[in-house]
């Protein structure tokens, strides 16, 4: 419900370096002002970083195809009325489609306002339209949440203005105000004005730095380098071994996973990643990950970069197998098959050949995987390893990989996607060969034309590759192309040598400046429930009659939303009847589970709220808390028509990621399309999904699990369980144990989350977009708290227990009881030990 929000006085503004004021909402962007400039191909000038002056001004340049715009920026406020003066004076004379003060508004936030242009109404509301579009001249305009905050524009002249709903091109609620257009002679200053209020003053201010610290709403978070064995956290008794007694895994025609002794059962699997030397663990080390790995729930495990631990680095080649490192992975294997594991591995992910080894000079990964696309020698050293590590006998289980059913799938190279290979990524020479093979056309994968070009030279290696693989007499089920939205690539996963489809979704994706993982580190801060057509950009990369999995997925730190990951992914990958997911990444050596050490951006078991949200994702998906049995819903999306696009803009793609299962075909389906969401909201008629994305609120109401993710103040009610958060936003479900209906069980595990950052975790600004420091440990916690319910038929005996991070009950909790409820209050501070508490333990 709207009213979570109050007034504007929960709103601040932050003004930043490239002169653009951000509109914040308890730390969430909610609007954007800024000066904007199209050129007259429509593509946008690119703002630099600037100079924040200490009278409110900001001085910076903007970029027009190779000409500079001088901008001065300023914000002054008198009685709550913000004036934004802009004065931009090109280098050079440009030409421009508009130029213009500009308000973006995020739909998550404003759909259900009413916006007042010039005594004109809009609804912010409905279809993305563009009848609902308004050009004019005015000074007079108002946007109106149905709580009452508002957001007042006017000037003291009438300027030029275009309300534009930009949910059709995924940008939110667009007005652009004082535009001009046209020839802009060099040197001539343009000078524009608007004056911003709201029902309530804001504070305006300099972006500033923001440091996390303790008992400043935020709490530690005791650590733990285990799970104990017999808890409510111990989900092991959902797996059973040994892997592989039930015949090799196959690809149905319905588009899903079953054992060939079972063809009509569907499989489904929920694993994670284990990277480098956790991949390749030391004897002494390998049952302890196993076991954690199993206590947490999964089945299934990707062990990743397996192929540059195993390479014999004291070889004078890139393909010859260190024997004791072979041994440990063998060890490792069998120790994984006997607990019921199944394995997916890539063939290549990693392993480079050494300089002139193959090829003149240097090869790094993304040249290397081009020429693979055409050049014998690079192939041949694929090869050769991938025929050595399939068809070697382990000593510990007598088989050879390529005749082991508990290794289920092969993929043959790592996020190979030709259509990424742009020219400025090549070497001229890796560049030339490519266009040969293209039959002597420019090699240009990002125009539409050259993306399927890419795609349809790639056909000819996955063809050869899997052949190779085949050869060895490997019946693992095989993958290609990996990673990429775009539907060229979409189109090469349609093809009959690869047997499911595979991506990767980071969602959002960080980007840094002095290398992965390093501070700083840009992200943009949204939530998944904020952005509907990031879930459909993933769901529409899937093939129609192919299973679909996702080999790493994540929302990495520190993001302040990925503790609704998974719930969310639960959700998305029951709902689209997908049949794996992978987290990323579990960890990357075998000593990360020894110590506890502070988040850093990928790493599971460094970070405690993203490894307890996995557990969401494993009740809905691995154990079909959630399962539906709708009809495909089959786009249709001949090759000739795919290319440098992905799904995002297709209308039921948008928003019906929630709703019912989606998948292209270039033969079958229908291209018409329409968006089934209704005034933001998406519910399934099973009742078992309801989405309120205007809110970027979600309820998931099975039989044995039921969640809500909400902002406080927001009741939301799923199944037997009502949950109201306070102080901050939440994620919350509750499980059952034992799998039977919640109102049966007699052990069930909720789960309250907010946000964990490090302490002295450090921000630009309080959008939390750049990070400057990581901070160290302890772990913090968001303070808050949530009001909960669970209907149950019999309540007496119920008890409610806190439990540490390992599992183990450390306090009973004090409930409110009926004959057909219990209710209590989950804090996320416990007051008699001043730290965290994610888990509740119920039993009756």
């Amino acid at each position: 419900m709207l009213a979570a929000f109050g007034s504007a006085q929960r709103l601040m503004g932050i003004y930043q370096n490239d002169g653009s004021l951000q509109l914040l909402n308890d730390g969430r962007s909610v609007g954007l002002i800024r000066f904007w400039i199209f050129g007259s191909d429509w593509l946008p000038a690119t703002p630099s970083a600037g100079m924040i002056g200490s009278n409110g001004s900001v001085t910076n340049t903007f970029d027009l195809n190779g000409t500079s715009i001088n901008v001065q920026t300023t914000f002054s406020t008198t009685n709550g009325v913000t004036t934004i003066t802009v004065n931009a004076t090109p280098s050079a004379t440009i030409t421009t489609q508009s130029d213009n003060i500009n308000f973006l508004l995020d739909p998550a936030y404003w759909t259900g306002s009413t916006a007042t242009l010039n005594g004109t109404q809009r609804s912010l509301s409905g279809a993305a339209v563009p009848a609902n579009d308004l050009l004019g001249v005015g000074s007079s305009f108002s946007f109106v949440r149905p709580d009452g905050v508002r957001i007042n524009i006017t000037n003291d002249t009438p300027q030029p203005f275009l309300y534009q709903d930009s949910r059709r091109y995924n940008i939110g609620y667009e007005f652009r105000y004082g535009i001009r257009s046209g020839i802009w002679p060099g040197g001539q200053t343009r000078t524009y004005t608007a004056k911003i209020s709201f029902d309530a003053p804001i504070p305006i201010a300099p972006a500033g730095p923001m440091t996390i610290m303790p008992n400043n709403g935020w709490v530690g978070v005791a650590p733990t380098t285990t799970i104990e064995a017999g808890t409510a956290l111990d989900w092991s008794i959902f797996l059973t071994g040994p892997s592989g007694n039930r015949g090799w895994l196959m690809s149905t025609t319905g588009g899903q996973f079953a054992f060939t002794t079972q063809p009509n059962v569907v499989q489904r699997f929920n694993g994670t990643n284990l990277s480098f030397d956790a991949a390749v663990p030391s004897k002494a080390e390998a049952p302890r990950i196993v076991n954690l790995m199993a206590r947490m729930g999964y089945n299934s495990v990707r062990l990743h970069h397996v192929d540059a631990r195993l390479n014999a680095l004291w070889a004078n080649d890139s393909t010859s197998i260190d024997n004791g490192q072979l041994d440990k992975f063998f060890y490792f294997l069998s120790l994984l098959k006997q607990r019921g594991f199944y394995v997916s591995l890539d063939l290549w992910s990693f392993r480079l050949p050494k300089d002139n080894e193959i090829y003149p000079g240097n090869l790094d990964q993304f040249n290397y995987k081009a020429l693979l696309l055409v050049n014998s020698a690079v192939r041949n050293h694929w090869a050769n390893f991938a025929t050595q590590l399939l068809t070697r006998v382990n000593p510990y289980t007598g088989m050879a990989i390529k005749d082991d059913p508990s290794v289920a799938w092969l993929c043959l190279v790592n996020e190979n996607d030709p259509v990424a290979f742009a020219p400025n990524k090549l070497r001229p020479d890796v560049l030339s060969q490519l266009q040969v093979a293209n039959g002597g056309k420019a090699w240009d994968p990002t125009t539409d034309a050259g993306a399927r070009d890419a795609a349809e030279l790639a056909k000819g290696f996955q063809a050869w590759a899997v052949s190779v693989v085949r050869q060895t007499g490997a019946k693992q089920l095989i993958t290609d192309a990996n990673v990429g939205y775009l539907t060229a690539t979409s189109a090469l996963r349609g093809t009959q040598a690869v047997d499911y489809v595979d991506t990767h979704w980071y969602a959002p994706q960080p980007t840094y400046t002095n290398g992965e993982g390093q501070i700083p580190v840009r992200l943009e801060n949204w939530s998944l429930l904020q952005r509907p057509y990031e879930l459909g950009r993933v769901a529409g990369t899937r093939i129609a009659g192919k299973p679909f999995t996702l080999s790493e997925y994540s929302t990495v730190y520190p993001n302040q939303y990925r503790s609704e990951l998974g719930l969310v992914i639960g959700t998305l990958a029951s709902v689209q009847q997908w049949s794996g997911i992978w987290s990323f990444n579990f960890m990357d050596t075998d000593q990360d589970m020894k110590t506890a050490e502070p988040c850093d951006y990928i790493h599971l078991w460094k970070d405690p709220i993203s490894l307890a949200s996995e557990r969401a994702a494993i009740a809905l998906f691995s154990r079909s808390d959630l399962r539906t049995t709708d009809a495909l819903n089959v786009v249709n999306l001949p090759s000739n028509q795919t290319g440098n696009f992905d799904m995002s803009m297709n209308p039921f793609a948008r928003s019906g990621a929630f709703l019912r299962a989606f998948g292209i075909s270039a033969t079958s389906g229908s291209s018409n399309q329409t968006d089934p969401m209704n005034n933001g909201q998406i519910v399934r008629t099973d009742g078992q999904v309801a989405a309120d994305f205007n809110n970027m609120k979600l309820c998931v109401s099975t039989q044995n699990t039921c969640g809500v993710i909400a902002w406080p103040d927001q009741q939301g009610t799923a199944g037997i369980l009502t949950a109201t958060a306070r102080v901050s936003r939440a994620t919350v479900w509750v499980s059952s144990v034992d799998r039977k209906p919640i109102n049966q069980s007699r052990r069930m595990l909720l789960t309250h989350l907010t946000d964990v950052q490090n302490a002295g975790a450090t921000y630009a600004d309080p959008t939390r977009e750049l990070m400057t420091n990581y901070g160290d440990l302890p772990h913090l916690a968001k303070d808050g708290d949530v009001e909960v319910t669970l209907r149950m038929p019999q309540t007496q005996g119920v008890r409610v227990f806190r439990l540490d991070m390992a599992g183990r009950r450390t306090q009973q909790v004090t409930i409110t009881r009926t004959s057909t409820s219990i209710s209590f209050r989950a804090t996320m501070r416990n007051p008699a030990t001043n730290s965290a508490t994610f888990y509740y333990e119920i039993v009756r």
